[in-house]
């Protein structure tokens, strides 16, 4: 089982996309930095907005097709509300915090937080930090972050399990690898603790569920009081690393019990930024007077979290994220599912009638995600009824849960 648990240029130096009247005033105009907003990035603009901040984005640049249609626009970012947008080229930290402050000069804007909201932006969003003198996580374990093997090499000197692992320079090394180390199939291969300073609370944590047909079937909100050892492992994950600023999520996995407990965490892999998946939207959803978003900013400011946080945040209700793989290939004739259900919070199609496609193999090769939010047995009840109208339909081949 595995559980993610989430803790709190061009030839000017930048591009003005929005000005107006009080960008020229004496008075410094309090403002944040998204680096490569992606993850949930209109919300964390909504809430930055709604404390009376200025937004600033830093997009990355030459970002793979595939990832790049999950990218906004300068247009969608300005249209959000974002007040500034700026690029990073190459990953040149230099030029990054150069801008910046070119920009807090000329502009009289205080910076006030340097937020990252993708994992390529895990390690030069606390080096930008620093260079403007701003919160951030030590840099002595700034690789630990990000590089999984490091990471592990972090956790285990912490006398805290790992799962096994080890570098590979291609793909034809691997099987080699597993055999050396006695490691079957399945593995992995790697190309909100929200957290404050000396403070970490546990804002959501997720069950992940597959079958035998399907890597990806559904992800489950879970009570952290009902996990406590798994969740105890995870904060000390978390320490390790140095997570110390903003949200992060740790990746675990754990050993079912016969009384249908769990024991025996061990780490998959830790990411020091906001879980995908609409991870905090649907925890905003679940967690009376919870605003992750708000949090955020507040943790990379150096402020302390809401005073109604306890080191656990329970949901109220429940979640589930429902996985639509891709079983066979081909071009796609149909894809429908039943979206009038009234659990259905938010539904996302990654393809179209039209699409060539091939099986899945990862998340972002699934046909698409719908999430449900509500009562446990009417969340159960409109999950049956939305995995039994799934139908997706090829040229070549039919997958029908209606014939199931």
């Amino acid at each position: 089982m595995a559980l993610p648990i989430e803790f709190f240029c061009s030839a000017s130096p930048y591009t003005w996309l929005l000005l107006d009247a009080l960008a020229s005033s004496v008075d410094d105009i309090r403002a944040i930095v998204l680096v490569d907003p992606v993850t949930e990035w209109r919300e964390v603009v909504i809430a930055a907005l709604a404390a009376n901040n200025r937004v600033i984005s830093l997009q990355m640049t030459n970002a793979t097709p595939q990832f790049a249609k999950f990218l906004p626009t300068s247009d969608q970012l300005v249209a959000a509300g974002v007040s500034y947008t700026l690029m990073m080229n190459q990953r040149d930290v230099f030029d990054s915090i150069r801008q910046l402050q070119l920009l807090s000069m000329e502009h009289h804007v205080d910076i006030a937080a340097i937020i990252l909201l993708s994992e390529v932006a895990v390690e030069v969003s606390d080096i930008i930090a620093v260079g403007l003198k701003l919160p951030h996580n030590p840099l002595d374990l700034i690789t630990a972050r990000r590089d999984k093997g490091i990471m592990k090499q972090a956790v285990a000197s912490r006398g805290l399990r790992v799962a096994k692992y080890s570098r590979v320079k291609s793909m034809d090394q691997v099987l080699a690898v597993m055999e050396k180390l006695a490691m079957s199939f399945p593995v992995v291969v790697k190309g909100f603790l929200e957290c404050l300073p000396h403070q970490l609370i546990v804002t959501d944590m997720w069950k992940y569920n597959k079958n035998d047909r399907a890597r990806y079937e559904s992800a489950e909100i879970c009570n952290p009081k009902d996990f406590l050892e798994l969740v105890e492992y995870a904060m000390k994950v978390a320490e390790a690393v140095g997570v110390q600023q903003g949200a992060a999520h740790v990746e675990l996995k754990a050993t079912l019990r016969q009384d249908g407990t769990y024991t025996d965490p061990i780490l998959i892999e830790v990411g020091a930024r906001l879980s995908g998946g609409r991870k905090s939207t649907m925890a905003q959803a679940a967690i009376d007077n919870w605003n992750p978003f708000e949090s955020l900013i507040l943790s990379h400011c150096g402020s302390p979290c809401p005073a109604s946080c306890g080191r656990y945040l329970v949901p109220q209700k429940f979640v589930r994220h429902v996985f639509f793989p891709i079983e066979k290939s081909g071009p796609v004739t149909e894809f429908v599912f039943n979206d009038s259900l009234e659990t259905l919070h938010f539904s996302f199609k990654l393809v179209k009638v039209g699409d060539v496609v091939a099986a899945t193999t990862d998340i972002l090769s699934c046909a698409g995600f719908a999430w449900l939010v509500g009562r446990r047995e009417q969340v159960d009840h409109d999950t049956a009824e939305l995995v039994h109208s799934f139908d997706f339909t090829t040229e070549h081949s039919l997958y029908d849960n209606r014939t199931n």
